[in-house]
């Protein structure tokens, strides 16, 4: 097996074999794991910010700003 290197001339593939290696694999859903779906444009969890459409992206770039400044 290869391995992928993060650096200036990873390719897109080499990124794919990385993220396949990380995330593990379950037959559960979502919610069988403990997750949960917050049905909000924005949702901050620590310094992650996320949202749901494209219809959430002004308000999610006017976060993201505040966020930067």
């Amino acid at each position: 097996m290869t391995t992928a290197r993060l650096d200036k001339t990873a390719t897109i593939e080499d990124l794919t074999q990385v993220a396949q290696r990380r995330i593990p694999k379950t037959p559960l859903g979502y919610f069988e794991i403990g997750t949960g779906v917050l049905d909000q444009p924005l949702v901050f969890d620590g310094s992650t910010i996320t949202s749901r459409f494209i219809y959430d992206i002004p308000q999610f770039v006017d976060a993201i700003v505040a966020q930067l400044i």
